[in-house]
């Protein structure tokens, strides 16, 4: 974090660095109150918005929000909690560096979902370039088309979804969102979308 190079704790601190002949003049010492007043809030204020634009761990939520709209970070949730806000900031170079790898899509995910699993085509014998997501936790319409949307904005063009599954890690089960298939031990059982 940036830090200001001087940072009195209170106006009185002020008074140190005022020379003493000054201050034995009336009119001199009403003046140097003001002044030295004027100052410890300008540096109060400078020292908040350098946390603002600088200390993402700090910063306020409409500061985050700002800082993802200006970074052009298409995957954002603005509706997320303040922690997910924050880990998504931290991680944007790197997500820039890996976008349109599974790398990406598994950072992404794991900021919303407990955990995620990115097979690519070859690890599940699927048509080339097609890819499919398994995460960790609860079924909800909401998230999934954010996740979704966030995945369509950091895959790789060519690359296609196979499909988005839900995973319940104790009971080994595996809920595909589109056609409600159950997954156990490698044997499928369908059932048609509800």
């Amino acid at each position: 974090m940036t830090e200001l190079l001087y940072t009195p704790t209170d106006e009185e601190a002020l008074w140190t660095l005022a020379p003493r002949f000054l201050m034995r003049d009336r009119n001199t010492n009403a003046l140097s109150i003001a002044v030295f007043h004027m100052v410890f809030m300008f540096l109060l204020a400078v020292r908040h918005a350098i946390i603002e634009l600088t200390d993402v761990e700090q910063m306020s939520e409409a500061a985050l929000d700002e800082r993802a709209w200006s970074l052009g970070m298409m995957w954002y949730d603005y509706e997320a909690e303040i922690g997910k806000k924050r880990m998504w900031i931290r991680e944007t170079e790197q997500m820039r560096r890996s976008i349109g790898t599974a790398a990406a899509i598994t950072r992404l995910m794991n900021g919303v979902y407990a955990n995620c699993s990115v097979e690519e085509w070859t690890q599940y014998g699927g048509e080339p370039y097609h890819f499919r997501v398994t995460v960790f936790g609860k079924a909800d319409p909401q998230t999934e088309k954010w996740a979704r949307a966030a995945i369509e904005s950091t895959k790789n063009l060519r690359s296609i979804l196979d499909g988005f599954f839900y995973s319940d890690a104790q009971a080994d089960l595996v809920l595909a969102s589109k056609v409600r298939a159950y997954e156990h031990d490698g044997r499928k059982a369908g059932m048609e979308a509800l």
